[in-house]
């Protein structure tokens, strides 16, 4: 009995994700992360604490508002 309700729940877990992704779904975005990560190094953050300015110089083929505008939504 506990086995069956670890699988619904699993199963009802899996109900509210979403579907996989295209290859068109994703942009094409062109990224110099080993830069970035050794730019968050230097100036003490982590990549996701940067801001849009500090982000901007690496991207390669687009503007951060393009990029924002690119990104994929849940």
């Amino acid at each position: 009995m506990n086995g069956q309700i670890k699988y619904d729940n699993y199963i009802e877990s899996l109900e509210g994700m979403c579907g996989p992704y295209s290859k068109s779904d994703i942009p094409d975005v062109q990224m110099d992360l080993r830069g970035m990560v050794a730019y968050a190094k230097q100036v003490g953050k982590t990549v996701p604490e940067l801001t849009e300015k500090e982000i901007e110089p690496f991207l390669l083929n687009m503007s951060f508002d393009e990029f924002q505008k690119k990104k994929i939504t849940l």
